[in-house]
């Protein structure tokens, strides 16, 4: 008798410690949130499992005939400073609610060298939930792109030249890059990353207060087609600071 109450006590113990592990394991599941920067492509590509989270979606196009996973948020945004503007906004629009880590991507996902790198980014991080970046590496990003402006430049995507074929650049305020950077950052970083592609922990974002990225969109809200969205396409990196705790592939 005493042998099956011991049995049965061991059994409740058993039930308690295994729902607190669940509980414990629960409260660190980190949460994550997917950003979509989109002007007219049908957003087909999100129906991938892999972009499993929830996502708001920033639509600066003229319609809302894009596929919209279930749940997802969708937020109207002038058409100004293309994914750059987008994603500044999104960070000062939601600083104080940031889920620990949120992904940026543009509309035009699915170009074969743009999901290249996306997988790259969404694969590293289901392994490790950190700030992930596609780059290339370069022994300084300043130094590198010293020189680099750039007067024209049209979308890659199809669907969004139908619409809107301007390619010509409204100039950087400051130029060339070097000059621009020097302004902005005192980090020297070696890794630029790429196509408006990457994920950014809280932590990262935190380490500066919402007026640092409120002076920088500033910069973006010029017009529908900027010259320093390239440049902050190559300073992302240095924009969020990340030096450590990151995942650069």
């Amino acid at each position: 008798m005493k042998t099956i109450f011991w049995v049965i006590i061991l059994l409740i113990l058993a039930g308690v410690l295994a729902l607190g592990l669940k509980k414990t394991t629960e409260a660190f599941e980190p949460n994550i949130e997917i950003v979509v920067s989109r002007y007219n492509e049908d957003l087909e590509w999100l129906k991938s499992k892999k972009f499993r989270y929830p996502t708001t979606i920033y639509n600066k196009g003229t319609n809302d005939n894009f596929y919209k996973p279930k749940g997802c948020k969708v937020v109207k945004l002038p058409n100004v400073g293309r994914e750059s503007h987008t994603y500044l906004y999104h960070v000062i629009n939601n600083y104080n609610t940031l889920p620990n880590l949120t992904i940026f991507l543009p509309g035009s996902a699915e170009i074969p060298h743009k999901m290249h790198r996306i997988k790259k980014v969404m694969k590293s991080i289901k392994q490790k939930c950190k700030s992930t970046f596609p780059v290339d590496h370069h022994k300084d990003v300043k130094t590198h792109f010293y020189n680099f402006v750039l007067d024209n430049y049209g979308s890659t995507h199809d669907a969004n030249n139908k619409v809107n074929p301007e390619n010509m650049l409204t100039p950087a305020s400051i130029r060339p890059f070097g000059k621009w950077y020097e302004k902005h950052f005192d980090k020297d970083v070696e890794y630029m990353g790429h196509a408006g592609i990457f994920a950014v922990s809280d932590t990262h974002i935190k380490q500066y207060k919402k007026e640092y990225y409120e002076n920088l969109i500033k910069e973006l809200e010029v017009s529908s087609n900027p010259e320093v969205g390239h440049y902050f396409e190559r300073a992302w990196v240095a924009v969020f600071g990340v030096t450590e705790n990151a995942s650069f592939v």
